[in-house]
């Protein structure tokens, strides 16, 4: 994986997300076309390597993104930086589905710890801006591991592209 031809997203999960869960809500909507239009101005500039994190929320939209435009955009794929083995049984089972779809469609996989926890979810948010050289982040200021990634990518060096949640 070349840093500089990887991006990677960071961003909230459904309960920080004004919607929360309800993905037919025109905001949802809106924010995963956001997110196409970012995914694309990288691709334009040379990012063809996208990591995501596999949380539910935007982790997934972003992931789910890329997949699809990697059926029309040469050359870009997916990692899919998992932040410890048993991960997806730590979801709720009506995601997993969804959770399993990406992994499949994924280039690979990372798996950033071995043990369950905060301490695996800072690993996977580190190893994601490492990897990176743009951080492509939903966030709006709010408290939490998004705003630790955003914090941790600026002091760092790398490009921010922050995306709005609204």
């Amino acid at each position: 994986m070349e840093p500089a031809a990887t991006a990677c997203f960071t961003g909230y999960r459904p309960q920080k997300l004004p919607w929360g869960g309800n993905e037919d809500d025109p905001r949802c909507d809106a924010l995963k076309f956001r997110l196409v239009e970012s995914i694309v101005a990288a691709y334009a500039r040379g990012y063809r390597t996208f990591l995501s994190g596999m949380a539910q929320g935007v982790d997934t939209y972003a992931a789910e993104a890329v997949l699809a435009l990697s059926k029309v955009l040469r050359g870009m794929e997916l990692i899919c930086a998992v932040p410890y083995p048993a991960y997806a049984l730590s979801l709720p089972r009506e995601h997993r589905a969804r959770y399993e779809a990406i992994v499949l469609g994924a280039a690979r996989c990372a798996v950033c710890s071995e043990k369950s926890g905060s301490a695996a979810m800072q690993r996977r948010n580190g190893f994601m801006v490492e990897n990176s050289s743009l951080v492509i982040a939903v966030y709006d200021g709010k408290a939490g591991g998004t705003r630790n990634t955003v914090a941790l990518a600026k002091e760092t060096g790398r490009d921010v592209w922050l995306v709005s949640p609204e």
